[in-house]
């Protein structure tokens, strides 16, 4: 809209709309709409012929087109059926293998022929999965999404996003985007949510207290580095905030005989209030080091305090580890892996983290 005339932008406007309207309620079919949108643009003078036809001819246009060419040759070739069954096949009962295999296909496909081509070739394969397996659909459909997703980010033409990326750095004079390049980051992605979807699975249901944890914790640490403050004056607003609604409860504590803090005795009392000094410490520790260190840095640091309380559950108070749990216990390491790596190799290229947001807060002060 920015390069039309201000008379021109109402009816253009109009016309969009118009089309929004068709690809939503599809009373004809998307590909006649879609073509029929440049010309009804053409016609009512929105856009020039040239300007009109310029997108059949583009090379990201094509290359994306040619995408779904392919997604839909290995369905009428018989290639998408013959790869459920090879998964029905190697799986056997196993209900975790099913889903990991699944994923790595949709996920390998999906970085071939982007992300809408494989759901759309896969989608009918895993449905029938489901039915033969005598499992219900959603077991299979949602893990489905997230391999997909996980896997666009493995190579360029895992989504058209990631071409039109490269494109624009291109154009802009920056090096394009090799082809593998976004592996950097879709590998341990892939390998995170395969993690995720394992536990899953094999707890039965989504672990809401871990991801509480994970999400709580980590928008702490965000606006921890967004406030840019001080860690003393930030734990010192932080319990100003809080204190009113702990001395309530203690309060009530107190009213109610439930303080042990004032029945237990003075040892008691005192121990409790040791723990406000064993938290206060790490907690400023942490606001210091919010402030000064990367995001990425700061959460591979925190995979620390998880790993010790696995050693501990596992060697201390012995609890069980059946196989699926270190299947996805192993996904998580190997992602902490590759990142750590990457970031020492950044560190050995001379251009650290923290040197890139340096150069971004001095770009952006300029």
């Amino acid at each position: 809209m920015r390069g039309l005339g201000r008379s021109m932008r109402p009816r253009g406007a109009g016309v969009l709309a118009g089309i929004v309207a068709l690809f939503v309620w599809g009373p004809i079919p998307v590909e006649v709409t879609a073509i029929g949108a440049t010309l009804v643009l053409w016609a009512t003078g929105v856009l020039e012929l040239d300007q009109a036809l310029a997108g059949f001819g583009d090379a990201t246009v094509v290359f994306i087109a040619s995408l779904f060419v392919v997604s839909e040759a290995l369905d009428r070739t018989g290639v998408t059926a013959w790869a459920g069954q090879q998964l029905i096949d190697r799986a056997g009962e196993s209900r975790t293998r099913l889903v990991v295999l699944m994923m790595l296909l949709v996920a390998g496909l999906t970085a071939i022929i982007s992300v809408n081509g494989a759901v759309a070739a896969l989608l009918p394969v895993v449905v029938v999965l489901a039915t033969r397996t005598r499992r219900p659909a959603s077991l299979l459909l949602i893990p489905l999404v997230f391999g997909a997703h996980a896997g666009s980010m493995l190579a360029l033409t895992g989504t058209p996003v990631n071409v039109l990326i490269s494109n624009a750095a291109a154009d802009y004079g920056a090096e394009p985007f090799g082809f593998f390049e976004f592996g950097l980051v879709g590998v341990p992605l892939l390998a995170g949510t395969l993690a995720v979807v394992v536990l899953t699975v094999d707890y039965g249901g989504l672990p809401w207290i871990a991801l509480t944890l994970a999400f709580s914790f980590g928008t702490y640490g965000l606006l921890k580095k967004t406030l840019d403050m001080g860690a003393v004056e930030s734990l010192s607003t932080e319990t100003a905030i809080l204190a009113p609604a702990a001395g309530a409860y203690l309060l009530f504590l107190l009213v109610t005989g439930n303080s042990a803090m004032a029945t237990e005795g003075p040892g008691m009392a005192t121990l409790l209030a040791s723990l406000g000094v064993i938290t206060v410490v790490p907690l400023l520790f942490f606001g210091a080091a919010a402030t000064r260190l990367p995001l990425t840095w700061i959460g591979l640091l925190q995979y620390s305090a998880p790993v010790l309380q696995f050693l501990i559950g596992v060697f201390v108070y012995d609890e069980p580890m059946p196989a699926s749990r270190w299947v996805g216990f192993g996904l998580v390491w190997s992602a902490l892996v590759i990142l750590t790596v990457d970031s020492l190799l950044a560190v050995r290229r001379g251009r650290t983290p923290v040197d890139l947001e340096v150069d971004g807060a001095a770009q952006e002060a300029h």
